[in-house]
């Protein structure tokens, strides 16, 4: 007996040996793999239409990729200035992508016609999109949700107008454009039924003349509030000189009067920081959609001008806190311009028909022609 109970405790022994072996082993495996995954290298590729020192969209974009990579400890590589045609964006990315670069941003919405060929030259390169005219798995539509801002400046708009009649410079009416000029017209008609959004398509992300040309043109047209949505800050110069009330687009550069009453933002170092982040660790992104928004911090408006009231000032706040809670500014009954019902009470329009269907226009809203 006493040989059997020898012989049990040996194998005993043995089992916890093994056992305890494989639990060290599955641990430094877990260790290792976290460790691997926390250092899995990425260079970081960007490719911008416009100045990375110049105000607006792309200085914006540059300041919050080269945060988000400093922080992360990325390395960064930009070209700047390129146009946006085939030549001029794959010669920038076939430089990038000599650089080493395995995900590259194209920070502007002409980019995107040439995504096809440049996902069939480098597919083992990721890119990042800011259109949402293309859909393809491969890629990955980014965009703070500045819908969600123009909303509350639209609420602004509406409270402040004293003729009823606001206008908005656009570049082009594509989904992101639209989507913008609807939430803002969303935000005017919230507190003010009565108001008309006056909407000027410039056909250029920046023209010094077109848009100087449609600022007067609008204030002709009794608009005494002006909204756009440009690369530059030319707008906002035409509206001082013609002493108009204005609505900035992004975070605003220049040393602007009470005219400006105030202007939407977004975090675009916590933009990037994140889908670089979600990238590097190989985080599947959901639909290969990344749009954080109010509720993440990522999107607010800038402080407000003496000329805003208070009641603007409680609307905005109680509507944002509506927002990050959780509340979709395209929900309950909604029709367009042409008295079509595009979303019913008690419903919402969801993420996808947002970002790529947006091809019409709230109730309220008039495409100014006569520029």
């Amino acid at each position: 007996m006493k040989g059997e109970k020898i012989r049990a405790d040996k194998i005993y022994h043995i089992l916890y040996v093994v056992i305890m072996s494989v639990i060290v082993t599955l641990v430094v495996v877990q260790i290792l793999t976290a460790t691997s995954e926390e250092k899995y290298p990425v260079k970081v590729g960007c490719i911008l239409n416009g100045s990375v020192s110049e105000p607006g969209w792309n200085g914006a974009n540059f300041d919050g990729i080269s945060a988000a990579c400093r922080s992360a400890g990325l390395e960064l590589s930009v070209r700047d200035n390129v146009p946006e045609d085939e030549m001029a964006c794959l010669s920038a990315a076939s430089s990038l992508t000599a650089d080493g670069c395995e995900i590259i941003f194209l920070v502007s919405y002409g980019y995107e016609n040439y995504t096809g060929k440049l996902l069939s030259l480098y597919p083992d390169v990721r890119f990042c999109v800011t259109g949402s005219e293309t859909m393809d798995d491969r890629l990955i539509y980014y965009l703070g949700r500045t819908y969600e801002g123009r909303y509350l400046a639209g609420i602004v708009a509406g409270i402040t107008t004293e003729t009823d009649v606001i206008g908005y410079v656009a570049a082009m009416p594509n989904n992101e454009v639209n989507l913008g000029i609807n939430a803002f017209a969303l935000g005017v008609r919230k507190v003010n039924p009565d108001a008309r959004i006056k909407v000027v398509f410039t056909g250029s992300w920046s023209s010094i003349e077109k848009e100087t040309e449609a600022v007067s043109a609008l204030k002709s047209a009794s608009a005494d509030i002006i909204a756009y949505h440009q690369d530059r800050e030319n707008v906002p110069a035409a509206c001082e000189d013609l002493g108009i009330d204005f609505i900035g687009c992004y975070e605003m550069a220049g040393d602007y009067s009470a005219h400006c009453l105030t202007s939407v933002e977004c975090n675009w170092e916590k933009v990037y920081g994140n889908i670089l982040r979600d990238i590097r660790n190989r985080k599947k992104i959901t639909d290969n959609i990344y749009w954080p928004g109010m509720s993440e911090d990522a999107v607010e408006l800038s402080d407000y001008s003496e000329k805003v009231s208070l009641r603007a000032r409680y609307e905005v706040s109680f509507a944002a806190e509506k927002i990050k809670a959780g509340m979709n500014v395209f929900s309950g009954e909604i029709f367009d311009n042409n008295g079509v019902l595009r979303c019913a009470e008690g419903e919402a329009v969801g993420d996808r028909s947002l970002i790529f269907g947006m091809d019409w226009y709230i109730q309220g809203v008039e495409i100014y022609e006569d520029k």
